[in-house]
Order: C-alpha cells, then sequence, then structure tokens
C-alpha cells in the first residue's frame, strides 16, 4: 500500500517542484497532507466515495484502493499547482481528467430508472412502429386519438374547435 508521503511526492514530481535526489520539506508535507485530506474529503462528500481515511502524517498508509492512486497524484498536483506558481500542463490536466473519469466509472453505478406509464416518451409523444404511428395515451381509445388527429383539437368527439393558424384571433 502507498503511504501520504508516497502519493504527495509523485505530485509534486509531476509538477516539477520535486527532484530526483531532493527530499521535501517539512512544509511541504504538511501542505500536501492537508490538501490531501481536503481533496478526498470533498470527493467523498461528492459521492466518490473511495474508502479513505484521513491522514495525519507523512508515513500513514493511504486505505483506498490500489486503482485509485493515479487519480489522487494528478488530482493532487492540481490543487497544489497554484501554492508552488506552477502552470499546469495540457498533458497534466488531460492525466488528471482521465483519470479521474477511469475512477467515477469504476465507482458510480446509476440503476436502472423507471418511469410511470403515465409519462408520454419521446419528441410529440408518439410511438413509431413499422407499419403506423400511435400516439403515446394509455387512458384514451386508440380510435377517439386518431378522430382528434385528423380532425384538430376537440375536446368532445361531436364539439370540434377551428383554429385558423394564421390570425389567432380567429376562432370558430
Amino acid at each position: 500500500m502507498a503511504t501520504a508521503l508516497t502519493i504527495i511526492n509523485r505530485a509534486l514530481s509531476l509538477l516539477g517542484v520535486k527532484t530526483a535526489g531532493v527530499e521535501l520539506t517539512n512544509d511541504e508535507i504538511n501542505d500536501g497532507i492537508e490538501v490531501l485530506n481536503d481533496m478526498m474529503l470533498e470527493f467523498d462528500v461528492g459521492g466518490l466515495r473511495l474508502g479513505y481515511s484521513v491522514v495525519s502524517s507523512s508515513s500513514d498508509l493511504i486505505t483506498s484502493p490500489d486503482w485509485s492512486h493515479a487519480m489522487m497524484k494528478s488530482q493532487l498536483a492540481l490543487r497544489l499547482a497554484p501554492e508552488y506558481d506552477r502552470t499546469v500542463s495540457p498533458a497534466l490536466f488531460k492525466q488528471a481528467k482521465d483519470a479521474l473519469r477511469t475512477v467515477k466509472k469504476k465507482v458510480i453505478r446509476i440503476g436502472a430508472v423507471s418511469y410511470p406509464s403515465t409519462y408520454p416518451i419521446g419528441s410529440g409523444n408518439e410511438i413509431y412502429t413499422t407499419d403506423s404511428q400511435y400516439p403515446f395515451y394509455p387512458d384514451k381509445d386508440v380510435n377517439d386519438l386518431l378522430y382528434e388527429n385528423s380532425q384538430g383539437a376537440t375536446t368532445q368527439r361531436d364539439q370540434q374547435i377551428d383554429v385558423d393558424l394564421e390570425d389567432n384571433d380567429n376562432v370558430s
């Protein structure tokens, strides 16, 4: 398992803050821990629950799954960039975006959605079949609907309302 220091080291390496052979200062580590905890708690509140436990020292183990660590490193780099006056490269931004998308696909599940039969379907509330077209109104008789559609808007089968589309004042 990775430690908090592993994640912070990699994030700062992605930004070009940490170079090989140079150890991070206590201030850099503490800043990294604070931002890492804030970021992971924000993800948790937003529905991206990875089982992360808040860390208090650089040697604390990261409890989230190993497959989420790449996302944590790149997202942490994005959040630390302003503190170190670094510009995020397009490559790092894409890496962070792709890693976050991958983790979201793994974690977030959208269940089947069930709609009541009274909801209209599609544009214009119509079901298209191979040989004909039937409007979707489950409580009405198809013959009544066909009459309404062929004759204009009606309030009853024997009463018809004609609307002149050119002049909205002419209603008979």
